[in-house]
């Protein structure tokens, strides 16, 4: 099955774009030859002409090998020369490609391309380079390449799996997100002369906006492969890098490691964007004193990419408080329980979006896709599922979410799905995976259990039991407390909002 515009959602489908932008490998073939592309770690420089070349290589194979328009490809890369390949390869014979976390395990990441029936998959293989993996019997190498339309489906990103155990898959074209990454180049007066680099993975849709909003201004990118502070530093240095797209976790490693090598160089960074969470306000602070950058705030989700942010020329106390205003082009709405619009400043309520940058439905999903929507006349707003509140001076300061999910240093677990796996663990009698503060990491995952026998029960047993269960590694939960019984609500269900009360009264005590 081929992913086509017929899977667009028609609401989604019909809702204004903006100015048609341009498809991926036309970005890419404007840019002149001889100007870097990607600088990786050590000293090699990749240029544009490189990545035209290995870019057009990789089409013939792929092309070669029966992979054509409107197939999906999975691709679980770290980032690398390697992944800017094969995205560029992929958009250009008209392939759609579906990022999975590297931390996925394989019986995840196979579970996953099943359900938008994949084709192929990319992976890392053990020595330098990438595995191809067949998933289908199909092979027709006369399909032709047809990458050239901006309307026509880019990639899948699958969201957290928040409310069922299969992650949902976005469907995004190139106008959307292409269009996406050429408004935050706008909007933030970025050009060709900055210097782009990524701690956040490529397979997150916050990191592939780097490259994205690198390749639309024609600019470098600097390959962060493996992240550590001073490995970062001293890319970001060598490579002169102006913006950079960093998850909380990887802001505070940083700081900490400059707190401690007051003397290393820094890099001429401009601006620092930061996704995935809150950053408090002492290391918004930390991050201007030790880098001299400014700290945009971004919000987004993988149904709309990057939907509000701050500006790096505000003052640095606003990204500390606000998720700042939507993108060009872009609008907002918050609502009570009840649906109706909140305008006055400071009442929490869900936050809508629209704006040319949603996405084109859940694949194969339709009926989700429009749990998910509002339609009022022409215009469709997306129920995100978050909650924010209006400042006086009309920033948007984000609440929390209404979804029930971890957020251990930018990456979602979804508590349901760990939970639905300890449901047949030998005298759990009932469990609860909740958040709990981490200065490092935001928030990590909290396993509570009842037993329903005399028993002894270990983290290590519950881990062991996950790893069978086919459970990615970062997912498991890092504690564990036994009590007697869990609180419920009237239905008898596990009441995770008392649960949540009692460990918000115990950090405070």
């Amino acid at each position: 099955m081929l992913v086509t515009a017929r899977d667009y959602h028609p609401w989604l489908a019909s809702i204004p774009r903006g100015a048609p932008v341009e498809p991926l490998s036309a970005w890419i073939d404007r840019v002149p030859g001889e100007r870097p592309a990607a600088i990786l770690p050590g000293e090699e420089v990749k240029s544009y002409a490189d990545l035209r070349r290995d870019r057009d290589r990789l089409a013939e194979w792929l092309g070669a090998h029966g992979v054509g328009a409107g197939d999906v490809v999975g691709v679980q890369l770290p980032n690398g020369w390697d992944f800017l390949v094969v995205h560029a390869a992929l958009a250009s014979v008209g392939a759609v490609m579906a990022t999975l976390h590297r931390p996925y395990s394989a019986t995840e990441c196979r579970q996953l391309l099943e359900t938008v029936d994949a084709v192929g998959w990319i992976t890392e293989e053990d020595t330098q380079g990438w595995h191809w993996t067949r998933l289908t019997n199909r092979d027709n190498p006369s399909r032709q390449a047809s990458g050239q339309d901006s309307l026509a489906p880019l990639a899948l990103y699958f969201t957290s799996g928040t409310h069922s155990l299969t992650a949902k898959a976005c469907i995004h074209t190139h106008q959307s997100l292409l269009g996406n990454a050429l408004t935050v180049v706008s909007d933030a007066g970025m050009t060709a002369d900055d210097v782009f680099i990524s701690a956040s993975p490529f397979t997150h849709l916050f990191g592939v906006l780097s490259c994205h909003a690198a390749w639309v201004a024609g600019a470098p990118q600097a390959v962060v492969d493996r992240f550590d502070p001073a490995g970062f530093l001293q890319l970001a240095h060598k490579a002169q890098a102006t913006v950079a797209f960093l998850v909380p976790t990887h802001v505070r490693d940083i700081v900490r490691y400059l707190q401690d090598h007051p003397d290393r160089p820094r890099p001429p960074l401009r601006e620092v964007r930061v996704a995935g969470a809150a950053l408090p306000a002492d290391l918004v602070g930390e991050v201007q004193d030790r880098l001299g950058a400014r700290v945009v705030n971004h919000w987004g989700m993988s149904e709309l990419g990057a939907g509000t942010y701050t500006h790096w020329h505000d003052d640095p106390a606003v990204p500390a408080s606000s998720i700042g205003h939507p993108a060009t082009g872009a609008r907002v709405r918050l609502v009570d329980a009840d649906g109706r619009p909140i305008t006055g400043a400071g009442e929490t309520g869900e936050l809508w979006f629209t704006g040319p940058s949603l996405f084109y439905g859940y694949y194969g999903s339709p009926q989700l896709t429009e749990a998910a929507l509002f339609r009022e006349g022409e215009t469709v707003w997306l129920k995100t599922g978050d909650q924010a509140a209006w400042h006086a001076d009309g920033r948007l300061q984000y609440r929390g979410r209404l979804k029930d999910i971890v957020n251990r240093g930018g990456m979602k677990i979804s508590a349901l799905e760990v939970e639905n796996a300890l449901a047949d663990f030998p005298g759990i009698r009932q469990a609860a995976i909740v958040p709990i503060p981490d200065e490092r990491l935001g928030e990590r995952a909290l396993l509570m259990v009842s037993l329903g026998e005399a028993r002894s029960l270990t983290l290590d047993d519950i881990r062991r039991h996950l790893e069978q269960k086919g459970v990615a590694r970062y997912k498991w939960p890092e504690f564990l407390e036994i009590r007697e019984a869990l609180p419920t609500t009237p239905t008898g269900k596990i009441s995770k909002a008392r649960l949540q009360e009692e460990l918000a009264v115990r950090v405070r005590d």
